[in-house]
């Protein structure tokens, strides 16, 4: 269909589905919807053509076109999710800003807007709203002819998506959404972009041994976390090679500030720590400053996420590419063989930069 046919087409079925054409009533003339359309007649035939191969309509000659007698208002919403071009984000109220951000949304827009795509915005519900408002916020974006629907969540959703996710298996929309952890989510009818966080860590693992680096201490949080145990995994995978002989990095939690302390004083320069996020890299060069140690001129220390909150200290770190992210999701989105071949199969992974700063100047990258 060209453009004129899909504007009558879909303004046809936007009449069914709100109820102004009910079943058994006449459609306007071809004529007329040419006329009103601004466009030639056979155009207008065409867009009902269509209409009346879906079942939706049908013809009768010297009496017109009405619509049937027993109309599949589900089948007329599926047509209209089909043809529209307006994308729903939903993201989290409580945005941390180091998985995506607005240059995210900048990326999605630059990718769907050329292709005459338009995006809505609305909010994910938090835990203490429930599940009911989750499922009735779909069920309105359902009904107001969304083509596919993009999600960024944050930490504090994680759960509440977990515990509601199979209210996403019953939308006739293709569903894409933000993997922050990298954990495997078994959601039907969800397509995913997800955080690498073995692969990152096996990155710093490779550079770190690229450099010569031999004292390592991995600074990582106090419980188990799936991304953090990843990020671990894939740091050593990255200095031994596999080499069950190599030495490994030494392990520290947050709670063992002091003996990590001791470490960074018997090595110095020598050592460097990998911290599994920025958070815990400010605490502890908080901690160092006590013992007058700064990172970078006593000791080295390498870290993941570039969490806005703690740019001040410097660090160097991986970061996620949040423009990159919006930018593929908008590839998926605009890509319609997701909406039929692919749609829920498939998760795309995505990989860190690192970015050099003050705490850590590799001389080899």
């Amino acid at each position: 269909m060209n453009k004129q046919i899909e504007d009558i087409f879909n303004s046809l079925l936007e009449k069914m589905a709100d109820g102004t054409f009910k079943q058994g009533e006449l459609l306007p003339i071809e004529k007329q919807l040419a006329e009103d359309f601004g466009t030639d007649l056979n155009n207008a035939h065409r867009a009902v053509s269509v209409l009346e191969k879906h079942g939706l309509v049908i013809r009768k000659k010297r009496f017109g076109t009405s619509v049937t007698s027993d109309l599949n208002l589900n089948l007329v919403r599926r047509l209209l999710n089909e043809n529209s071009r307006q994308v729903c984000v939903l993201y989290s109220m409580t945005p941390h800003w180091i998985h995506w951000d607005q240059n995210s949304f900048d990326g999605l827009t630059e990718a769907i807007e050329p292709k005459g795509y338009s995006i809505i915005y609305k909010n994910l519900p938090t835990n203490t709203a429930g599940r009911q408002c989750f499922a009735d916020l779909l069920n309105e974006i359902e009904l107001q002819s969304i083509c596919a629907l993009v999600i960024f969540p944050d930490q504090e959703d994680f759960y509440f998506m977990n515990d509601n996710s199979d209210l996403l298996e019953n939308l006739s929309i293709p569903v894409f959404m933000l993997n922050r952890s990298g954990e495997p989510l078994l959601v039907d009818m969800v397509s995913y972009i997800s955080m690498d966080t073995f692969g990152d860590g096996l990155f710093v693992g490779k550079l770190l041994k690229k450099n010569g680096c031999r004292n390592i201490a991995m600074l990582n949080v106090a419980e188990p976390q799936f991304w953090a145990e990843q990020r671990y995994k894939g740091l050593k995978q990255g200095l031994t090679g596999g080499d069950k002989s190599s030495s490994c990095p030494t392990s520290f939690t947050v709670e063992d500030q002091q003996p990590l302390l001791d470490f960074v004083i018997q090595h110095g320069m020598e050592s460097v720590v990998v911290a599994v996020n920025n958070c815990i890299a400010a605490q502890f060069i908080d901690y160092a400053k006590i013992s007058k140690l700064q990172a970078g001129k006593d000791f080295r220390l390498i870290s993941f996420d570039d969490h806005p909150m703690y740019r001040s200290y410097n660090l160097t770190t991986l970061a996620v590419p949040r423009k990159k992210i919006g930018q593929l999701f908008g590839q998926m989105v605009c890509d319609n063989s997701w909406l039929k071949a692919y749609r829920g199969l498939y998760t795309v992974k995505i990989h860190s930069y690192l970015i050099v700063r003050d705490t850590f100047k590799p001389e080899y990258l």
